[in-house]
């Protein structure tokens, strides 16, 4: 029992992790699309993707009661 709980506090950290990364792509792209003069339809599209895989793991983690603290 305590080596699931464990894991499950690992696999946790991990989500939260990859989400923080995330949101920093995310950002970061965001920036620089919107300096950008003439957006080119594929860095419309790497924006979107980064915005829907951090909102999908958002998601995942508020499925799985999980807080960042």
């Amino acid at each position: 029992m305590i080596k699931r709980k464990r894991i499950k506090k690992e696999y946790d950290q991990q989500l939260l992790e990859e989400i923080r990364q995330l949101k920093q792509e995310w950002m970061s792209l965001k920036k620089i699309m919107d300096c950008s003069v003439d957006a080119s339809e594929f860095g419309q599209c790497d924006l979107a993707i980064a915005r829907v895989k951090y909102l999908y793991l958002l998601n995942e983690a508020r499925k799985r009661n999980i807080r960042a603290q």
